[in-house]
């Protein structure tokens, strides 16, 4: 009995020794496991149901049909899970804040695509606008030409006692001899007539002639969009006597329609003004203004 005993106890410690030796490989094993569970969920996103329930791929199935090993399966599974680690070194970290950083950008995008078909939106409105513009400015300046261009005629008429004049539209130059830097809009140029002359440029008349030209020019405008009163400085100093009285007769008559202050030294062109302001000097160095209504002096 005492060496059934014996027996029996040695028998124990075996089993303990056994069991000791068990219970430390599965704590291993359990290590072993959290960290798998750990690195699946950490790197791959997975749990472990999920990972059993996966099945092999083509490559694992052949790799067990051509071998029929468990050795073989492994070294696909780490072949395939090296592949798998390497296409993830290539993606590099994961970004946390991808989700965030994604639907800011997604918003800043909404936002700028909004802002350039508001741009592009305005811009169409202005190009249209601007057509517009130069579409109702061309009719008006073509209205107010062909006005002016029938007013400058008659009044030179009036001035030359015949004759005729007109305004000419000048196209803007185009090509390699264009001035650098030109406006490509048109230019007017004035072509005149006088009684018994060739139908000439306003450059190759007298300047007798260029003047007179000048005045209709300027009282055609007047007539076309007249004002109250009109200022004339020293328009009449080149004409000559017959040219001066040419001139006071078309400004009396367009004077019942508006009031003219002419500024002159002429005696003929005071001759016919209602009114005379003047300054004088009756002693050296004393400006003195005189004012004289000329109709008053008249005899009744």
């Amino acid at each position: 009995m005492e060496r059934d005993l014996a027996s029996v106890r040695d028998a124990l410690t075996l089993n303990r020794e056994a069991r000791t030796a068990v219970e430390v490989r599965r704590a291993e094993i359990k290590t072993q496991l959290a960290a798998l569970e750990s690195t699946l969920t950490g790197t791959y996103q997975l749990s472990v149901a999920a990972a059993l329930s996966t099945e092999p791929t083509d490559e694992d199935t052949q790799a067990i049909g051509e071998s029929g090993q468990a050795d073989d399966l492994s070294l696909g599974l780490r072949d395939r899970v090296q592949k798998i680690r390497e296409r993830l070194d290539r993606m590099g970290a994961i970004n946390l804040a991808a989700i965030e950083e994604h639907q800011a950008l997604d918003e800043r995008h909404r936002f700028l695509t909004t802002q350039e078909e508001d741009l592009s939106n305005s811009v169409k409105a202005l190009k249209e606008i601007i057509s517009r513009i130069n579409r109702t400015t061309e009719q008006l300046f073509m209205d107010t030409f062909n006005e002016l261009q029938q007013k400058f005629g008659e009044v030179f008429a009036r001035f030359f006692q015949g004759g005729r004049a007109e305004l000419v539209l000048i196209e803007p130059e185009v090509g390699e001899d264009a001035v650098a830097g030109s406006s490509d809009e048109p230019g007017v140029d004035i072509v005149a007539q006088p009684p018994g002359k060739r139908l000439k440029n306003i450059a190759m008349l007298s300047g007798g002639e260029k003047t007179l030209t000048a005045m209709a020019l300027i009282f055609a405008s007047f007539l076309i969009r007249p004002t109250p009163f009109c200022v004339l400085d020293e328009i009449d100093a080149p004409l000559d006597e017959e040219n001066i009285g040419r001139f006071t007769a078309v400004l009396r008559e367009l004077a019942e329609e508006a009031q003219f202050i002419v500024v002159t030294h002429n005696k003929h062109t005071m001759a016919v003004a209602d009114s005379l302001f003047g300054v004088t000097m009756e002693e050296p160095g004393v400006s003195k203004l005189v004012s004289v209504r000329l109709a008053d002096l008249q005899p009744a």
